[in-house]
């Protein structure tokens, strides 16, 4: 799924009319739960470090006379690392979370695309909107012979507010909600994937940038990006066990820094 990913993305930059080309180093501080009526499960954390990657965006837009704000940006990242992840014995009918503790493997890769405008309100702020569109793969190698990659499509709408703090200097935050289409997850232990139902959630991003020529601007961005995943559906094996993936949160923040370059 990663490569295919990353094929999406080549092709689909063909749609951006490409006037800056930036590449930023990425760091997550991840967070996932678990729960069973109401009861924690099995959960997945790092802090900052220890799940690193890039992210490749290519935009197009910019100001046009009226002083609107047009922004047309193809993004793609892929972040890696490890997690430490606090579950239980499934098998043991007095088994609590927190008995069973070790590291497992992470890996998380997103592609998307977002049309957006913003207009102006003064001479230094402006305010609008955007609309996106993506996907997005995690794959969690638990370490005990199961690999599980979650996958869906992903739509977006949301707000902006941009502001000019000097001469070549800009703030950006952004406010989107986020609903996946198809989400599945898929197991090395079993054949069939399972239908993850309603997923959606919301994403609140913060970005900086300072120009450090007419062409080339340093970076930063902070993004806090959540889903929520409504229990499966069940599948049941040919001994007669069933199996369902429970429901589920994720609260993933990312730090970005990096560099821009304008044709």
């Amino acid at each position: 799924m990663i490569k295919n990913l990353f094929l999406i993305a080549l092709i689909s930059s063909s749609s951006v009319i490409a006037a800056e080309l930036a590449i930023k180093a990425t760091t997550v501080q991840f967070d996932y739960m678990e729960t069973f009526a109401g009861t924690n499960i099995d959960s997945e954390k790092s802090s900052f470090g220890e799940i690193k990657g890039f992210e490749v965006s290519i935009r197009g837009g910019g100001y046009n006379s009226s002083g609107v704000k047009l922004i047309n940006t193809l993004d793609f990242s892929h972040s890696k690392g490890d997690t430490q992840y606090v579950g239980s014995f499934l098998n043991d009918p007095n088994g609590k979370y927190g008995d069973l503790k070790s590291i497992s493997s992470n890996k998380l890769t997103e592609l998307s695309y977002m049309l957006g405008v913003s207009f102006p309100v003064s001479c230094d702020f402006s305010i609008g909107g955007q609309l996106g569109t993506g996907a997005r793969s995690w794959e969690r190698n638990l370490n005990d012979g199961n690999i599980e990659t979650y996958f869906w499509g992903i739509f977006s709408a949301g707000s902006r507010m941009d502001w000019k703090l000097f001469p070549g200097v800009e703030f950006s935050t952004t406010a989107d909600y986020q609903k996946a289409y198809k989400p599945t997850m898929e197991s090395t232990l079993i054949a069939s994937s399972f239908d993850l139902g309603k997923t959606d959630g919301y994403k609140i991003g913060l970005h900086w940038v300072g120009n450090i020529t007419q062409r080339l601007a340093f970076e930063m961005d902070y993004v806090y990006d959540y889903w929520k995943i409504t229990k499966s559906n069940s599948i049941v094996d040919g001994f007669g066990n069933v199996y369902f993936e429970p429901d589920s949160k994720t609260k993933n923040s990312y730090v970005k820094a990096g560099l821009a370059y304008e044709f």
